[in-house]
C-alpha cells in the first residue's frame, strides 16, 4: 500500500463538528469515490452525491460552501493547513490521505487530490477540480497487516504459531496480499492474491522470484503490456518495484479488470504488496464523467437550439415597424427538443410567422429543426406565398427525413394594412383568431398534410380577416394533451375554452403567461411535450 501522507497523522482539530442526518451505514470494507469542483473563491460549485453517503453529511448542504467548512467535520488541522497553502497559491494539491473524526465518533481516512482549471481564453484562474476516495478499509487492513507482522517478528520463539497467526488473518484479509524477501523470492501470499491473477499454487510458492512471476503472468497475457513487449514491460515494472517511491501503480488486466497495486519496504528489506481490484470505482469515474459530459454536451445544444429562435432585438425590430404586441414562451421537455417557431419582416408592414413541431424529441428532432431553420432562410423568395413555401419546404425535407420522420407547421402572413392574414398549414394545432374587437376566438383550418411524408401534397394558401383588436394565437399540442383535474385529456376542446378564457388580456405577454401558468405549476415540475405559444395582437 502506497505511503500515507503525514498529514494522516496526530489531527488535533477540534473543530464544531456538523451533525450528520441519519448517518447511512457504509460498507466499510469497500471504496468509496466523489468527485468535487470549487469556484475561484474556493467553494464548492459540485459535490457527488456519493460524499454524503460516505459522510454522513446531507451532500447538498455542502454546495456553496468554502473548503474551509471541512474543519468542522473533524478534518485534521495539519492536513487543512496544506490545503489552504496549496489553494492560496493556485498550486496542484497533490494526492494525499488525511484523518477526519465526524461527530459520531469513528476515525476515517480520506485521499484527496486536485488540480487548478484555467480559463481556455483569458488563462484566468476558474477554481479546482478533483476526486476524493474514503480508504478507511483500505488504511485498516495495512493497519492489522503491520500488526500482524510486528507480532511475527516479537514472536520469534514460537515461529510456527505465529505464523499460522499471520496467514489466518491475511487470508482473511479481502483485498490480495504478497510478501517478498529481501532477495524479492515470494515467502506467502493469500488465495485472493491468487485468484487476481488466476495463478495456482504450483506456478506461486514460496522462493518463486518476483521477476519470474511477473514473466508468467505476462507471457499469460494477464497483463495488458502494450506495444513495448513483455522484456521491456518486465523491466518497467521492476523498476517501479524496486523504488518504491511512495506513488501506487494501477494496472489493467486483459479481462478488463483494474489493479491497484500499493507496496511497502519492510524492515529486514522485503516487500509487502496490496493488489485492490478498483474495476468498480474505475467504472462509476468513467460513468461519472460521461455523465457530465453529455450535461455540457446538451447544455450547449440546447443553446445553439436557442438561438435559433428571434432575438429579442429582431421582435423588438418587428414590433416597431409593425405595430404589433408580439409574445411568445418556448420550453422542451428534455435539454433539446423539436419545437420552433420564428417571425419575419416582409414588404410593405407584413409580419411571416411559422410555429413548427418536429415528431419526436431530444437529439433527432432538435437536429431536423436545424435543418428546417436552414431551409426556411434559403426559401426566403416565398415567404409572402405561405401555400407555396410550405409546398418547397416539403420537397426538401421529404427528401432530407429518415422514413416515418415527419414535422407540423403553420405559416402565416399578418398584413394589418390590408387587415387579414394569409396563412397555410401541414397539420399543425389549429390557430385561433380573434378577427375584430369584440369578437370571439375561432379556429383557423389547419388541415394538411404533414411535411416529410410526400412530394406531391398541396397546401393552399388562405384568407381571414385580422382587423384591430384582433389576435392571432399559435400552441403546440402539448395544450390539447394537457390533463384536467379529473384526470382527461382536454382535447382541441378544452385548448380552446383555456385559451379564450386567458385571451382578454390587455397585451400579449399577460395573455402568453396566463395560457402557459399551468404547465409551470409547482415551478420545476417536468413538462410532458415541447411547449411553444405564440400570441399576436393588433392594437
Amino acid at each position: 500500500m502506497r505511503k500515507q501522507d503525514t498529514s494522516c497523522q496526530g489531527s488535533e482539530a477540534n473543530a464544531k463538528r456538523l451533525r450528520p442526518v441519519a448517518a447511512p451505514q457504509t460498507n466499510r470494507e469497500a471504496a468509496s469515490d466523489w468527485i468535487w469542483e470549487t469556484d475561484t473563491k474556493s467553494r464548492l460549485t459540485f459535490l457527488s452525491k456519493r460524499f454524503g453517503d460516505i459522510s454522513g453529511i446531507p451532500w447538498a448542504l455542502m454546495n456553496g460552501r468554502s473548503i474551509s467548512d471541512l474543519a468542522a467535520m473533524g478534518f485534521e488541522q495539519a492536513g487543512m493547513d496544506k490545503i489552504r497553502a496549496a489553494t492560496a497559491a493556485h498550486g496542484v494539491l497533490p494526492s494525499a490521505i488525511y484523518r477526519v473524526d465526524p461527530a459520531r465518533g469513528s476515525t476515517h481516512f480520506w485521499r484527496l487530490s486536485g488540480e487548478p482549471r484555467f480559463d481556455a481564453a483569458t488563462g484566468a484562474f476558474a477554481g479546482y477540480r478533483g476526486t476524493g476516495t474514503d480508504v478507511t478499509a483500505a488504511i485498516e487492513n495495512e493497519a492489522a497487516m503491520t500488526a500482524a507482522l510486528l507480532r511475527a517478528e516479537a514472536a520469534e520463539r514460537d515461529a510456527l504459531r505465529a505464523r499460522r497467526m499471520l496467514e489466518e488473518a491475511i487470508e482473511a484479509i479481502p483485498e490480495g496480499f504478497v510478501l517478498h524477501d529481501a532477495e524479492d523470492r515470494l515467502v506467502l501470499c493469500n488465495t485472493r492474491y491468487r485468484e487476481i491473477y488466476g495463478l495456482t499454487a504450483e506456478l506461486i510458492k514460496p522462493g518463486v522470484l518476483f521477476e519470474d512471476t511477473l514473466r508468467e503472468t505476462g507471457t499469460r497475457r494477464t497483463y495488458v503490456i502494450g506495444d513495448s513487449g513483455l522484456d521491456e514491460w518486465v523491466a518497467e515494472r521492476m523498476r517501479r518495484h524496486r523504488t518504491l517511491d511512495g506513488t501506487h501503480i494501477e494496472q489493467r488486466l486483459t479481462d478488463g479488470r483494474w489493479l491497484q497495486i500499493e507496496e511497502r519496504r519492510t524492515s529486514d528489506g522485503g516487500t509487502v504488496g496490496i493488489r485492490v481490484d478498483v474495476t468498480e470505482a474505475r467504472r462509476r469515474e468513467a460513468l461519472e464523467r460521461d455523465r457530465e459530459r453529455t450535461i455540457a454536451e446538451l447544455q450547449a445544444a440546447r443553446l445553439m437550439q436557442t438561438s435559433l429562435l428571434p432575438s429579442m432585438r429582431l421582435q423588438k425590430e418587428i414590433i416597431a415597424k409593425s405595430g404589433l404586441d408580439i409574445a411568445s414562451r418556448s420550453a422542451s421537455c428534455t435539454e433539446i427538443g423539436g419545437d420552433l417557431w420564428g417571425l419575419s419582416a416582409l414588404d410593405g408592414g407584413r409580419v411571416g410567422v411559422y410555429t413548427l413541431d418536429v415528431a419526436g424529441h431530444g437529439a433527432t428532432a432538435a437536429l431536423t429543426t436545424f435543418r428546417v431553420h436552414t431551409l426556411i432562410h434559403e426559401l426566403g423568395a416565398w415567404l409572402l406565398d405561405p401555400g407555396r413555401f410550405l409546398q418547397e419546404l416539403n420537397i426538401r425535407l421529404t427528401e432530407l427525413l429518415q422514413p416515418g420522420a415527419f414535422a407540423t407547421m403553420f405559416y402565416g402572413v399578418v398584413d394589418p394594412a390590408a387587415n387579414c392574414i394569409v396563412y397555410a398549414a401541414a397539420g399543425s394545432p389549429p390557430p385561433l383568431v380573434r378577427r375584430g374587437i369584440g369578437l370571439p376566438l375561432t379556429p383557423l383550418d389547419s388541415a394538411g398534410v404533414p411535411l416529410g411524408i410526400t412530394v406531391g401534397a398541396a397546401y393552399p394558401s388562405t384568407k381571414a380577416e385580422f382587423g384591430p383588436g384582433g389576435m392571432l394565437f399559435l400552441y403546440s399540442d402539448i395544450l390539447t394533451d394537457r390533463i384536467d383535474e379529473h384526470g382527461n385529456r382536454v382535447g382541441e376542446a378544452g385548448a380552446f375554452a383555456w385559451i379564450q378564457h386567458c385571451a382578454g388580456q390587455v397585451t400579449a405577454e399577460t395573455a402568453v403567461e396566463r395560457v402557459c401558468a399551468p404547465f409551470f405549476d409547482p415551478p420545476g415540475r417536468p413538462l410532458g411535450d415541447d411547449l411553444t405559444v405564440v400570441c399576436i395582437m393588433r392594437p
